[in-house]
């Protein structure tokens, strides 16, 4: 594996997260201001930032029944792995694994509290060997090390502003339609019209984000394997489609979804770029458990 490609297409990952939440930061703040003033949409900024990181921390992760933490005495093997990765991550400790009795195959990173949670479902630990559950939880190990979780909560919680703010301004209009028939109150159309395509690209923007992070997840894992590889071939057995943690619960699947309206990027397109880090001296086996 090239360490200088690796580097650069962590930097071009990097960029791109900079630029689209710069963006997205942009957009809420120029919503916020054209309604309330430069104040205004400041506050709202910051308010929004802590109240998505605030929020993450005191969530409840809502999981499915028969969903339970997975001991050391049921899986050694699995937590040997998952303690290296941590490890070469360099937090501060392993994230809990927990287990979900759900047959589609999947895994996700998220939080309980101040806990970070590494969720597993019964049929990615059936369908997976060793190496390549190594590479899926390198993958989720990645977005806590990366911060992708507050980074998550905070985009969010900035959409979520966006979305409230044109939807309440559509509101006004509905209701002050009357008086603004008769003459007695105005609500500039430009602003209306402005906002509701603001909503659209804030969205927009958000699932940009998150395929982002995980193009960025991807190669972090590989980084901390040394084997992109394994992640590929785990990828190829995936095929993940999933929108949100509810799908993968109960094996939902998109039909024919635009990419611009993915939370992930096309399978293909990542197992593509994993092994286009691989190089001839690359393989399994770089985790020492």
């Amino acid at each position: 594996m090239s360490n200088e490609r690796m580097k650069r297409e962590q930097r071009h990952r990097l960029f791109q997260s900079v630029f689209l939440v710069a963006a997205l930061l942009l957009l809420t703040g120029r919503a916020a201001g054209l309604l309330f003033g430069p104040v205004f949409a400041v506050l709202v900024l910051v308010v929004a930032a802590l109240a998505g990181v605030t929020t993450l921390k005191r969530q409840r992760t809502v999981l499915p029944p028969g969903s339970r933490e997975i001991t050391r005495r049921e899986a050694p093997d699995l937590f040997a792995i998952l303690g290296a990765l941590a490890d070469r991550a360099g937090l501060e400790r392993a994230p809990v694994l927990v287990y979900v009795p759900s047959p589609v195959p999947n895994a996700a990173a998220t939080i309980q509290g101040r806990q970070e949670l590494i969720v597993v479902t019964e049929g990615l630990l059936r369908r997976l060997n060793r190496r390549e559950l190594t590479g899926v939880l390198a993958h989720e190990v990645s977005h806590i090390r990366n911060g992708d979780l507050p980074l998550f909560a905070v985009v969010a919680a900035l959409q979520g502003v966006v979305r409230l703010l044109a939807n309440a301004t559509l509101f006004g209009m509905v209701l002050f339609f009357p008086l603004i028939l008769l003459g007695a109150a105005s609500i500039p159309f430009s602003s209306v019209i402005f906002l509701m395509i603001v909503s659209v690209l804030a969205g927009l923007i958000q699932m940009a984000i998150l395929r982002t992070r995980e193009f960025q997840a991807d190669l972090s894992a590989a980084e901390l394997t040394g084997d992109p590889a394994g992640l590929a071939s785990a990828l190829r057995r995936l095929d993940v489609r999933a929108l949100s943690l509810l799908d993968w619960f109960v094996g939902t699947r998109r039909r024919s979804v635009s990419p611009v309206f993915r939370t992930h990027p096309e399978t293909e397109e990542r197992i593509e770029r994993l092994l286009s880090l691989e190089s001839p001296h690359s393989g399994y086996g770089n985790v020492t458990v």
